[in-house]
């Protein structure tokens, strides 16, 4: 059985991770590929849960766009994909506080 490359995850996250919707569900349906494959490519390659891999990916543009253009946080969760400002500063304090 031959193993899926691990760019075409990473890629579609990137093209994604600004949707709110966008979870894991989403990309196991986009690259037609089961949720639980897709969390043993994650953490084989990146050695993380495939939810941490997308919050990574948010919070990281999160990141460059507070350093780069002074945005305001409100601005910033809504361009990287955080439905709500409390789940937002939440993750964003565990992973960089």
């Amino acid at each position: 059985m031959s193993r899926e490359p691990k760019e075409p995850i990473l890629q579609t996250i990137q093209q994604n991770y600004h949707d709110p919707q966008f979870n894991a569900t989403a990309l196991g349906d986009m690259l037609q590929r089961s949720v639980s494959y897709l969390c043993e490519q994650a953490y084989s390659h990146y050695g993380m849960s495939l939810h941490q891999l997308i919050e990574t990916v948010r919070l990281e543009n999160a990141i460059l766009l507070i350093s780069t253009d002074g945005n305001k946080i409100e601005r910033v969760r809504k361009q990287v994909g955080y439905a709500y400002t409390k789940t937002f500063r939440r993750a964003f304090n565990l992973n960089y506080s």
